[in-house]
């Protein structure tokens, strides 16, 4: 299957919102993109969001009490559209190999796309300490979804990964460490690089599982 058979992630993105909202959820969050793309955080308002909606401020209220509320639903909606990626591409018959590519060549050619790169600039700007807090928990969840990915791809080229949750060993922490700022930085650095992300999506590849092979001998641990 090629990249072009793929869904975009702002289409995975729908998805999740029809499977995990009401219809008035899905629409206030679109909305909130929509405002954040425009206007960024400093015309970012509870009042603004429900006017653009054609809505009173309190039926607004009563989906998203407070607008750190529709920003965490925001950021949520991306962490489970991840998770949807990782899982419609594992239900294919892939090696761990195939399938890490696959997932890093996903996430590659969706990053750096506009509208993505204006979101979480506003999300950025605002100077609130609960959006902070919120943004936090959006990467600590996102690493783990990372990690917890690798855990199951196994170190050998050609072997299936496995069924059901794996522990993260040393190895797997050190190549999620490696990938992890690359993926979320390649968004704003992609245009000044030498590399499509194919070719990219196949180096990181080959040194993962590098990574992997080297350390098949690690023992899981908790993370200090």
């Amino acid at each position: 299957m090629t990249y072009a058979q793929y869904r975009s992630f702002d289409l995975i993105r729908q998805e999740v919102y029809r499977r995990f909202m009401n219809l008035k959820q899905q629409e206030i969050l679109q909305a909130a993109r929509h405002l954040l793309i425009s206007e960024g955080s400093p015309g970012f308002s509870m009042r603004k969001l429900a006017r653009n909606l054609e809505m009173s401020l309190g039926n607004l209220q009563y989906h998203f009490p407070t607008r750190v509320d529709v920003l965490e639903g925001l950021l949520a909606a991306d962490v489970e559209g991840y998770r949807q990626v990782f899982e419609s591409l594992r239900r294919g018959n892939r090696t761990g190999r195939d399938l890490l590519f696959q997932v890093l060549f996903r996430a590659l050619s969706d990053a750096g796309h506009q509208d993505e790169i204006a979101v979480f600039r506003a999300l950025f700007s605002f100077n609130e300490p609960e959006i902070g807090a919120a943004l936090q928990r959006y990467y600590r969840e996102l690493y783990t979804l990372l990690e917890n990915g690798l855990a199951q791809l196994g170190a050998a080229p050609g072997a299936a990964p496995a069924e059901g949750p794996a522990h993260p060993t040393a190895a797997v922490r050190r190549a999620a460490s490696l990938l992890f700022p690359y993926l979320d930085g390649f968004e704003t650095t992609r245009g000044y690089l030498p590399l499509n992300p194919r070719e990219i999506a196949e180096l990181l590849t080959d040194l993962v599982q590098g990574i992997l092979a080297d350390a098949e001998e690690d023992t899981p641990h908790s993370r200090v």
